[in-house]
């Protein structure tokens, strides 16, 4: 007889819920309706076809509650396991072709492009499998060009997704790797926000997959803001929320980021970069930086107008860090974490708010086994991505590149 699950004040579902097929609403002017997604191959252009019968492909059963490394997994509102992938979320694209030789990399990125617009607002996040040629770092790279999207924001810093909070390695201009935070630690699903821009889209490439564990995440953001409970959006809405990132000076004792390689090496390019972004900061007596910005939780879509809940309130809690390898035996002082949010007024967030968050997130999210050569394409502003943790000992190269048309 399983055990009994005590559920948060807040873990109940508000209005009516949302189903994959409410998303066809959600088209841009002009798009394909979905039969149109089966039309025969033209031979003079490769198609990605909308492949409802393409293997899922699982590892077992993911574990979410009581999991070492992952933020505030203690909560009796988690689910035990993760929900898997289906056939409809993520969506996955499959090339169509009577021969491979026909095409080169630069013909699929322009299918690929073809495809993510006309259907990237309706399933919120595309898996592109099995595209001949896509195998390195340097074909991805290619590949996004060939898409021929807005790689780089307009204001950008240097290089695409610098000053990020977490740590990862800038290959190129526009790649970075996803992450290299320690293996064993799951990241939990987010939109890639302020500290990287405002991504509208996001390609996610995996070179290597881990042996075990390392699993993609995808959260249903759609699905997500119709379950919250009515009152926290409002509350949130009303004040906004405050997020703040703490980055100790590079040099001896040095634990974790820092601004000199996070955002500039000195303190007038420092500044000048936070101005131009509009946050305040304040330097400490030890030459650390504290930065901070309030901004809405809830925004229009830029492409269907719908209100979402883009936002990283909970993934930039300071409560993300508590059972990160670098801090779970060995905490910080309260002012000293990575990042922390809270309300725009400064008050704190509630604990049963948090937890109601993650619930929700939690209940909408699905786990994918990478496989060697896909792209993963994600809508930034309809749903949030993630990545569970694996063995130190699993290898896994994954490179990711942000968009911003």
């Amino acid at each position: 007889m399983s055990a009994k699950v005590v559920r948060s004040p807040l873990a109940s579902r508000w209005g009516r819920r949302w189903t994959r097929s409410s998303a066809w609403a959600f088209s841009p002017p002009g798009a394909r309706g979905l039969s149109s997604l089966s039309v025969k191959m033209k031979e003079e252009t490769p198609q990605l076809i909308f492949d409802l019968h393409a293997p899922v492909l699982t590892r077992g059963k993911v574990q979410v509650r009581n999991r070492p490394n992952l933020p505030v997994s203690d909560a009796a509102g988690l689910p035990e396991f993760a929900n898997e992938m289906n056939p409809a979320f993520p969506a996955v694209y499959s090339p169509q072709f009577n021969d491979a030789e026909d095409w080169d990399l630069e013909d699929w990125g322009v299918a690929a492009r073809a495809a993510v617009d006309a259907n990237l607002v309706r399933h919120g996040g595309m898996l592109l499998r099995g595209i001949p040629g896509l195998e390195t770092v340097n074909d991805f790279t290619m590949f996004c060009r060939h898409m021929k999207l807005k790689l780089i924001s307009d204001a950008s810093y240097n290089r695409n997704m610098q000053a990020r909070s977490m740590q990862s390695t800038c290959v190129n201009k526009i790649v970075r790797t996803s992450s290299d935070e320690p293996p064993a630690y799951t990241i939990e699903p987010h939109n890639e926000f302020h500290t990287a821009g405002f991504p509208t889209k996001l390609l996610l490439f995996c070179e290597t997959p881990p042996s075990s564990g390392g699993e993609w995440l995808l959260s249903d953001g759609r699905a997500i803001f119709q379950q919250l409970n009515p009152e926290v959006v409002a509350k949130f809405e009303a004040k906004q929320a405050c997020y703040k990132v703490f980055y100790e000076s590079k040099g001896e004792g040095n634990r974790y980021t820092n601004w000199q390689d996070n955002i500039a090496p000195t303190k007038e390019q420092v500044e000048e970069y936070l101005s131009e972004k509009k946050y305040d900061f304040a330097w400490g007596a030890d030459d650390s930086l504290l930065y901070w910005k309030n901004i809405p939780p809830v925004v229009p879509h830029p492409v269907t107008g719908e209100r979402v809940w883009y936002n990283q309130i909970h993934a930039h809690h300071k409560t993300f860090y508590t059972n990160h390898p670098f801090f779970v035996d060995n905490p910080v002082a309260e002012n000293r974490w990575p990042v922390h949010s809270t309300y725009g007024d400064g008050t704190e967030i509630e604990p049963e708010v948090l937890e109601h968050m993650r619930e929700v997130i939690w209940a909408n999210t699905v786990v994918i086994a990478p496989q060697p050569g896909d792209c993963f394409i994600v809508d930034n502003y309809l749903v949030k991505h993630g990545r569970m943790g694996f063995p130190e000992s699993a290898k896994r190269k994954i490179f990711v590149a942000a968009a911003y048309n």
